[in-house]
């Protein structure tokens, strides 16, 4: 578990990095602004709702192993994530 974690900051910390660039690139000069910022602003919204639905599912699910269904209901949109990310173009600044 520790190592998933490392292993997941990690990814974390890279994707805050490249994703604000990536999308500063593909943006257009007048909307590069207002696109990273509804990029911030999507993480934020999600980790309060991530807060909620897992308080949801503590209170409603008792017993030790809660943990695995967080964690299940996590994987559900990092699957969607990952598919919808094999999808994007590659960044103008790597096309010949």
């Amino acid at each position: 578990m520790i190592a998933s974690r490392v292993i997941l900051g990690l990814g974390l910390g890279a994707s805050s990095v490249v994703v604000p660039l990536y999308l500063a690139e593909l943006a257009p000069a007048w909307r590069r602004g207002r696109m990273v910022t509804i990029n911030e602003f999507m993480i934020v919204t999600g980790q309060l709702l991530a807060f909620v639905v897992n308080t949801i599912i503590d209170q409603t699910i008792h017993g030790a192993h809660v943990w695995r269904v967080m964690l299940t209901v996590a994987a559900i949109p990092a699957i969607f994530l990952f598919a919808g990310m094999l999808a994007l173009p590659d960044t103008p600044r790597c096309m010949p």
